[in-house]
């Protein structure tokens, strides 16, 4: 069964090597292709549609005291007055 399993990986990993080289398959060129001439091309303009802008508020509701505004990770930020504030205890732990 061991030796079934790795010949078994074995092609797989040769195979998906061998895909991802590219290799040329072979040509089918014969006599009667070579004179042949070739189709033209013809190239048509393309007129890609310029997108329209549109504009986005990325600067969220206005941030009054007191209002609160729901963050991406599902926190909720609380807006405070602008200015110094003490945060905490005044322990040891939490000098001012």
């Amino acid at each position: 069964m061991k030796r079934f399993l790795y010949l078994n990986s074995t092609v797989v990993v040769v195979s998906l090597i061998l895909s991802a080289c590219n290799a040329p398959v072979g040509s089918d060129v014969t006599a009667g292709d070579a004179t042949e001439l070739p189709a033209t091309v013809t190239e048509t303009a393309v007129v890609e549609a310029s997108p329209t802008l549109v504009s986005i508020d990325l600067a969220g509701p206005p941030m009054e005291i007191g209002s609160k505004y729901p963050y991406v990770d599902g926190t909720i930020l609380v807006a405070v007055p602008g200015g110094t504030f003490i945060m905490g205890y005044q322990g040891e732990d939490n000098p001012v």
